[in-house]
């Protein structure tokens, strides 16, 4: 445990991985997958049947193999997807007719960003700024409020 409470994945013994023999991969896709899951966990091979999230994998991990199994085999997976079925023989399916499927990244998104004009309404006033500018600026940033810059306003 480190000095918080936590659990020091540094001070863990390395994970073996070898001296079980799983199912080997039965189809191309499961395959695929299985060489994916090993690349992405640094591991020199993965079963069939290997959970990713039991070899190592973690959030940031599923991630990083979402976006290689969508550049190899065109599937859009979610994060759900693969935590509800987190072995190549569960992802298999998912990735299937991927390559003749629709990608959202062919669709025209400008196409999807036309407002009808009669559901537009009019636009609304903008705010009003005080002659001289605001009289604090606000500093935030990704953890949240970190002060205000308060200038003196001339008069």
């Amino acid at each position: 445990m480190s000095a918080n409470g936590k659990l020091d994945r540094r001070a863990l013994p390395a994970a073996d991985h070898c001296g079980t023999v799983g199912r080997a991969p039965s189809s191309a896709p499961e395959e695929l997958l299985c060489r994916v899951f090993a690349e992405v966990l640094g591991l020199p091979e993965v079963d069939v049947d290997d959970g990713f999230f039991d070899l190592g994998g973690h959030s940031p991990l599923a991630v990083r193999l979402i976006g290689r199994i969508r550049t190899e085999t065109g599937a859009d997976l979610t994060p759900r997807q693969l935590f509800e079925t987190p072995t190549g023989a569960g992802a298999a399916p998912l990735t299937l007719g991927a390559a003749t499927a629709p990608q959202n990244r062919d669709r025209d998104l400008a196409a999807d960003l036309r407002i009808d004009p009669a559901a537009a309404g009019a636009a609304a006033p903008a705010a009003p700024l005080p002659p001289s500018g605001p009289a604090a600026v606000l500093l935030t940033g990704a953890t949240g409020f970190h002060g205000a810059n308060s200038a003196p306003v001339p008069h």
